[in-house]
């Protein structure tokens, strides 16, 4: 039997950036599967397609079904690109599962890249799409059988625009003749259809029932052009109704309203220009100076004032012309600017909330990605340029439409166009009215100048739906348009272009409307930005992963709900049971924080006792306790009064006390009841090629170097990581924008963003660091490190806060939350990191008696799980990769060496539960710690990632008297690059006298 593709995801933001009026572009590129690993990279050749599109109105389903062969004598992976046109709504995705096309089912997007790594992990290799350029997507397809066959498909929506002779072109244009070829369209409720130039063979329109249809079937046909449909009576039909299988009616109208030219324009005096500086827009910009030369040209001889402000992470300061005089200069200021770091555009506030400014003029990709929800609302109109193939024109729409200005696409507007729309008053859509009008879109102000479209359900058998668009200084224009449900063919389309109208207009919210745009998405079958599709081949796999099975497979989806039901009902056992397993967890915890240690005995047994030697590390993995008996601690009694006053978290006095009266035999042995503590790190120093120039560098030169370098070296996370650690000795604002660049590699890469939101913890960025993190927890939801890092932070901010009388209550606020999600941690179900929990709940119970010195707090565990465990010493190690193995180890000063095959020792030492598959976190701690030298290490133990990417980021924090107000902290971030690769980090020196001193 041949190997089949185990899964698929289609993970598509949908394409509804732009207004269909502004469309231009109507040829992609053909579809191509490429492999790398049979030689040098080539194509796969297409032996079979199919091509089907219905076109109901203005708008057209097109559906492209693909063979590819592969003619290597082994299975291989392709990595299969197919463009979409500007504007269209991904619809459909289907993949050959045993021979049969399987149709994908549509999921929040990041629901089905749980599935996708889940399935991953397990051995399986899928097919994952993503967007490459423009509107281009590519998935990886495995296995692609020796010398056989893989079938893809792929369906979208999109518009044809209204003019004087609008045409629909079927997207064709393969370099190499095809085996099977068969096309066939649909025009409904059409009388003509008429092929425009050169065609197929056979392919020509007769009438059908109440359509034009051509079909046709070829061999070895070679595809090498579009072929194009003329449409001649569509201005005479604006309207498209048609029923859906559930007997709901929908409807469309394309409407084409030219904005008059009376519509007002800004004489400007003021003009603020925004310009995008950040790594996403590095590349050429000829195009936007030539708009902007040629505007500023328009202006003619009146004084202009322009205020342009270069933002990326954050704004520099704003430098002033005056125009005419000064255009030259700016024009050649802006040209010899240096894009570099993220880019936030919640940074632009205050220029936002300044009403100064007639209008501004923002150039930028809108692809904001520092963490913000909410964009800057502006006073002033805002004009937003772009001609970027990767944009996030939602967000440009979005910033524009708010403010009363307009988004003006480079890509689908002519300079002149363009320059002419700058300072006008938009002429938009107003408002629809009609009897027996269900809910319709679109909803918003959304500018009208050419080819407008819009779509609702029909309440009754019919209505006249007028629709309004209106514009300072112009004449109100109303257009009427009759909607009958007699006139409806049957099918799906139109209500699924109304759902895509529906994403549009959500989107102008921001990332805050995600939800309600997933649920959309799923409701009607079509890829959002917050949803993808996804192809499963078995019915225990769909159960598993709780994904009911698409329609087509109703045998698999009677067995789910089935499957589904019964599971519903194990559900409160399941819960109950998981309780019941972390408090007897937890209780062997305390229970172990409880016990008292002899290391004098541990000292005189030191030589005596089988442990790994000092300096070494121990081969394969071992759980529990030492097994050596030699190494069992031996208890000592504490007084009931003493042991009261060290659980009495309230009390921190009388807890020190008590640690002053333990017995005598302790200070025999030469070891201080109350020992100071010293941190001393190593230093990381990456010793690379592009640090060893920076350092020999001029100062004045050093960020004109750190460019340079950024040619070789700028694809590599670590190149920006070692730069902004050599900036922050110089320039902290440099350096943070030099950090921001790890966004930019991968706008959703969760590692990077872990990596970027932990550094800036530890500068005490904590704002942009919980920004940060909430969205890895969007990313990552399934993965207890993103809740629990996110609590972290919201737990740093909560102590920084909670020194201010005024802020107290914002303290506590962050404290409630932080608490609340460690306490997600210790209840949910964790597969591949168990005893996770025991760690989350140290820190909420640490969290705790902090927050409640604020006030009344909510416990949000079980109150058998609340007991404040503080420690003498405390080190916490985690790591950025997935599927990746990295130990901690600790030599203690008595000889010891406590690790994960070694995780008690003689001295009350104490290594938690190993990770072998990610992320950690892992953790040394001792309650009361022997004085000398702890020595700690990490070791990058091994990865079973199918592909690792460069070296291995880890972030250590280390404390002295955690949990206790005397409290020390440090942090190192560092990297290990190799297997078996060993490093030092430093050591903590516990002293029986002396005051605290922390060295570095």
């Amino acid at each position: 039997m041949r190997p089949t593709l185990a899964l698929a995801t289609l993970a598509l933001a949908a394409l509804t950036a732009a207004p269909a009026a502004a469309q231009t572009r109507v040829t992609a590129p053909p579809p191509t599967m490429r492999v790398t690993d049979a030689g040098p990279a080539r194509d796969l050749q297409i032996t079979a397609l199919d091509v089907e599109a219905r076109i109901v109105g203005h708008l057209a389903e097109t559906s492209m079904t693909m063979t590819f062969f592969n003619p290597f004598p082994r299975a291989l992976a392709g990595d299969l690109t197919f463009p979409l046109p500007a504007g269209a709504t991904v619809s459909g995705y289907g993949l050959d599962v045993d021979g049969a096309l399987v149709d994908g089912v549509v999921l929040d997007k990041q629901k089905a890249r749980r599935v996708f790594e889940t399935e991953v992990r397990k051995g399986v290799d899928p097919g994952f799409v993503e967007q490459v350029a423009g509107a281009a997507y590519r998935t990886r397809v495995f296995p692609i059988p020796a010398r056989g066959t893989r079938t893809v498909r792929v369906s979208w929506i999109s518009e044809i625009a209204a003019g004087d002779a609008p045409v629909y072109r079927l997207p064709l244009g393969f370099e190499r003749p095809i085996d099977d070829v068969h096309v066939r369209v649909d025009v409904v409720r059409a009388e003509r259809a008429t092929i425009v130039g050169e065609g197929l063979e056979g392919l020509g329109f007769e009438a059908w029932e109440d359509r034009q249809v051509a079909e046709t079937t070829l061999k070895n046909a070679l595809l090498d052009a579009p072929v194009t449909i003329g449409l001649p009576d569509l201005p005479a039909r604006p309207v498209a109704v048609e029923r859906a299988p559930d007997g709901t009616v929908w409807f469309a109208i394309h409407d084409r309203v030219e904005a008059p030219p009376s519509v007002s324009r800004i004489a400007p005096r003021r003009v603020g220009i925004l310009w995008d500086a950040s790594l996403s827009r590095d590349g050429d910009h000829a195009r936007e100076l030539g708009v902007l030369t040629a505007w500023i040209d328009a202006l003619g001889p009146r004084r202009v004032d322009v205020d342009l402000t270069v933002f990326a992470d954050a704004p520099l300061p704003t430098r002033p012309y005056t125009l005419p005089r000064d255009g030259a200069r700016l024009l050649a200021d802006i040209a010899d600017l240096d894009y570099d770091g993220g880019t936030r555009m919640a940074s632009l506030a205050p220029i936002a909330a300044d009403a100064r400014a007639d209008f501004h003029l923002l150039f930028s990709d809108g692809i904001s990605n520092l963490g913000e929800v909410d964009l800057p609302r502006f006073e002033a109109p805002v004009y937003a340029l772009g001609d970027a193939d990767i944009a996030a024109h939602d967000t440009l729409r979005a910033v524009a439409l708010g403010s009363g200005g307009a988004w003006i696409d480079l890509n689908a507007t002519s300079d002149a166009d363009a320059v002419d729309a700058i300072g006008r008053a938009p002429f938009t859509f107003r408002s629809a009215a009609a009897e027996g009008l269900g809910e319709s879109y679109p909803r918003v102000a959304e500018p009208v100048d050419g080819p407008f479209s819009f779509a609702g359900r029909l309440v009754g058998e019919s209505t006249s739906v007028r629709l309004k668009y209106a514009g300072a200084g112009a004449a109100v224009v109303e257009r009427e348009f009759r909607v009958d449900a007699s006139e409806a063919s049957e099918g799906t389309l139109l209500q699924r272009f109304w759902a895509g109208k529906k994403v549009a207009d959500l989107a102008i919210g921001g990332r805050r409307n995600e939800p309600a745009m997933a649920a959309v998405g799923k409701a009607f079958g079509i890829v959002t930005p917050g949803t993808s599709l996804l192809v499963l081949e078995r019915l225990d796999q769909y159960i598993e992963h709780e994904v009911r099975p698409p329609a087509s497979l109703a045998s698999f989806r009677r067995d789910y709900d089935r499957a589904m039901a019964d599971r519903a009902a194990q559900k409160k056992v399941e819960d109950d049971a998981k309780l019941e397993r972390i408090v007897a967890l937890w209780e062997t915890r305390v229970a172990y924080w409880e016990r008292e240690f002899d290391w004098s005995a541990a000292v005189e047994k030191e030589s005596k006792a089988s442990i790994t030697p000092a300096g070494t590390l121990g081969a394969g993995y071992g759980g529990g306790a030492a097994s050596d008996t030699a190494m069992a601690p031996r208890a000592a009694e504490m007084e009931p009064a003493e042991e009261a006053a060290y659980r009495d978290d309230d009390d921190m006095d009388d807890r020190r006390a008590a640690a002053a009266r333990r017995p005598a035999k302790k200070a025999e042995a030469g070891i201080d009841a109350r020992p100071s503590a010293s941190i001393s790190l190593k230093a990381w120093d990456p010793a690379t090629p592009y640090i060893a120039a920076l350092k020999a560098a001029a100062p004045e030169d050093r960020f004109d170097v750190y460019l340079a370098e950024r040619a070789t070296w700028g694809t590599a996370p670590a190149f920006f990581l070692d730069c902004a650690d050599f900036f922050a000795a110089h320039d902290r604002a440099v350096a943070l924008r030099v950090l921001s660049n790890l966004v930019e590699l991968d706008l959703e890469d969760p590692a990077l963003l872990r990596v970027y939101a932990h550094r800036l913890v530890q500068v005490e960025e904590l704002d942009l660091a919980i920004l940060t993190f909430e969205r890895i927890r969007d990313l990552r939801p399934e993965e207890p490190q993103s809740h629990r890092d996110l609590g972290l932070a919201l737990a740093a901010r909560a102590d920084k806060r909670a020194t201010r009388p005024t802020n107290r209550a914002v303290a506590l606020s962050d404290y409630q939350r932080a608490m609340d999600l460690l306490a997600d941690v210790v209840m949910d179900e964790w597969d591949r990191f168990a005893e996770i929990e025991l760690i989350a709940l140290v820190e909420l119970n640490d969290i705790l008696p902090k927050a409640r010195t604020l006030g009344d707090v909510r416990v949000p565990v079980d109150a058998r799980l609340v007991q404040h465990l503080d420690m003498d010493v405390r080190i916490v190690m985690s790591w950025d990769a997935d599927m990746t193995d990295m130990d901690l180890h600790v030599l203690e000063p008595s000889g010891e060496e406590a690790y994960y095959g070694h995780n008690e020792t003689g001295i009350g030492g104490r290594v938690s539960r190993d990770f072998t598959q990610g992320y950690g976190p892992e953790e040394y701690s001792i309650r009361r710690a022997m004085p000398g030298t702890y020595e700690l290490k990490t070791k990058f133990f091994g990865s079973s990632a199918a592909q690792l990417q460069g070296a291995v980021t880890l972030y250590v924090d280390l404390y002295t008297d955690y949990g206790r107000p005397t409290q020390q902290k440090q942090s190192i971030t560092l990297r290990l690059a190799e297997q078996k690769d060993t490093f030092t980090v430093g050591e903590i020196t516990i002293e029986p006298t002396g005051a605290l001193r922390v060295s570095r």
